[in-house]
């Protein structure tokens, strides 16, 4: 009798044919889901108690943040992938790869190694470190580390790099995807996605709500989630590594005037947060402030200050100071 107000939820309330079928006797049988959970409930009650063991038995926590996630992924298939990844990208840059010998690659390769050397890997000999600078100034600033320890850093960041510290910021958040194993963690949530678009679809039976519903509600949130402790992680390490964090707010500062420039270049607007794969800036550089204290901690634990100390007197010997006069 009532015209529904919201033609967009009218699927949802649509009597299905999969909900009712008729017996060889011409009686019609419901088999909508609370006739289904009544008569079912104990073979529901086993599936969700061995998914819940399923889960408990591959549940793992990330290095230096502590976080507790589901992997399912081992280490080899994610050096499969990684590796496959590897060739890919030779392949495509192979003509923009800077020679081992540039400055620019040395210098990469040297706060790489230093980071590398307080983080998790360190002391792995099974790693195949290599590092790469694609010098292509038009690319988007970027930078990543694929599993198997595959660098490449493209020339573009490096101007919003600036310093060394800067550079480390970069470098030890890219590193602290593969400390903390998110290649494995999204593909290991790869089913879990499924079976929610599953369900849903069921209920809905609308392929773009699905769609919609997964990736803001379980997919995006889930790589913002791995963006900050990235973050996190990248910050503690670089902290170590004896490189002053305070210097990851200036990286951060320093990719939102890119950003504005670039929206104002292009004439639009960068998506909300909520649509997005990565926190807003602006959120990263609040978190960054809000984990100085940490970091700060770690960079003490490490003797950063006896360090620096202990190569004045070499610095000393090989650059003497000099009188200074007026004029």
């Amino acid at each position: 009798m009532f015209r529904s107000r919201f033609p967009m939820f009218r699927p949802l309330l649509r009597k299905r044919a999969y909900s009712t079928y008729k017996t060889f006797d011409n009686t019609t049988i419901s088999t909508n889901p609370y006739t289904f959970i009544l008569n079912h409930w104990k073979g529901l009650a086993l599936f969700a108690a061995g998914t819940t063991a399923f889960v408990v038995t591959h549940l793992d926590r990330a290095p230096i943040s502590n976080r507790l996630r589901f992997m399912l992924i081992g280490p080899g298939i994610e050096q499969l992938i990684g590796g496959q990844g590897y060739e890919e990208v030779i392949r495509e840059y192979r003509h923009a790869l800077l020679p081992d010998n540039h400055p620019q690659v040395k210098r990469v390769k040297r706060i790489m190694k230093s980071i590398i050397d307080v983080s998790p890997f360190a002391g792995d000999d099974t790693i195949d470190w290599r590092i790469h600078v694609i010098n292509d100034p038009k690319a988007s600033p970027n930078a990543f580390v694929l599993p198997g320890g595959k660098v490449f850093v493209f020339s573009s960041i490096l101007p919003i790099c600036g310093n060394d510290d800067g550079l480390a910021t970069v470098l030890s958040h890219e590193l602290a995807h593969q400390t903390a194993r998110h290649t494995a963690e999204s593909m290991s949530k790869a089913p879990l996605y499924l079976a929610a678009s599953v369900i849903l679809y069921s209920i809905t039976g609308s392929r773009m709500l699905n769609s919609i519903f997964v990736n803001s509600l379980l997919k995006l949130p889930s790589s913002r989630e791995m963006e900050t402790e990235a973050d996190y992680i990248g910050l503690i390490m670089m902290s170590r590594a004896c490189y002053n964090p305070n210097e990851a707010i200036n990286v951060w500062e320093r990719m939102t005037n890119f950003e504005n420039t670039s929206a104002g270049i292009i004439g639009g607007r960068r998506p909300p947060e909520f649509l997005s794969t990565h926190p807003a800036t602006s959120r990263r550089i609040d978190n960054i402030r809000k984990w100085l204290p940490d970091a700060y901690d770690a960079r003490t634990n490490a003797r950063c200050d006896e360090r620096v100390a202990g190569y004045m007197p070499s610095f000393l010997e090989w650059n003497p100071p000099r009188d200074v006069g007026l004029f």
